[in-house]
């Protein structure tokens, strides 16, 4: 009932939609219906994989993708080709958007990848130098901190390149000090600058959608004590939506 009095009956006919789509799915205090976008949350809990697949998750899909599929390459270096379901296919296109919310804290280091992991401020060190950062630093692309510091110093050969000077240089001046006994920790982004070792379905939907201005009459309809109905109408009153005698002599000139 709620859809045919505010799209016209028919999802098929546009021209007398009460109210857009895109106000609908705006949360309830930034002027929306509090109806979420099922393109959002379905990103949402395609991270929420991607998160399992770092947080060394117990879960037999997890064993599996890692024995199966990736067979001891990053997850960050696979390739999208035949192998694995349409799921798996539309993970690896959301790693760039991946890359925006994990990141790593150093303990052991026998867990994050030198060059591909995103241990650093400014990202994955083999997409900020290159792929020759390898041959010239002579670190191989698969190892793990733990095998490039030892004992408190980094082991890779100098460089004349400048590019890859100051990257090192940034490398260098991060303090680490690796613990044997302690287990690298995954923590995903929460807030704008904020990182914590659990996943927040809430926190990352509200990162991953299109935020508004929030409205001030908000509480004002939607509170625990209100009528839904009453609120409804209210909420259309306010978007000037509603089908009263001025608007139905509007649409008859048109």
């Amino acid at each position: 009932m709620l859809s045919a009095f505010l799209w016209s009956g028919s999802p098929n006919i546009s021209s007398k939609s009460k109210v857009a789509w895109e106000e609908v799915f705006k949360p309830k205090d930034e002027g929306g219906f509090g109806i979420r976008r099922i393109k959002d949350v379905s990103v949402v809990f395609d991270l929420k994989l991607i998160w399992r697949l770092f947080n060394n998750s117990d879960s037999l899909w997890v064993q599996w993708v890692k024995q199966t599929i990736l067979r001891g390459e990053s997850f960050w270096d696979a390739r999208v080709g035949a192998v694995g379901s349409w799921v798996w296919k539309k993970l690896l296109q959301l790693r760039p958007l991946a890359k925006q919310f994990l990141c790593m804290e150093v303990r052991n280091g026998k867990s994050i990848g030198f060059w591909t992991d995103i241990w650093l401020p400014i990202g994955s060190l083999i997409e900020v130098i290159g792929e020759r950062g390898t041959q010239k630093l002579g670190i191989v692309r698969n190892a793990k901190i733990a095998n490039v510091l030892v004992e408190d110093q980094w082991r890779c050969r100098n460089s004349r390149d400048s590019t890859i000077e100051k990257v090192l240089a940034q490398v260098k001046a991060k303090p680490l000090t690796l613990t044997p006994n302690a287990a690298d920790i995954v923590k995903w982004k929460r807030g704008d600058v904020e990182y914590v070792s659990e996943f927040s379905s809430y926190s990352t939907w509200n990162i991953v959608r299109t935020q508004n201005i929030k409205v001030p009459w908000a509480k004002l309809i939607w509170f625990k004590q209100g009528m839904p109905r009453y609120a409804f109408v209210t909420w259309l009153t306010i978007k000037d939506r509603l089908s009263t005698g001025s608007r139905m002599r509007a649409w008859g000139l048109e």
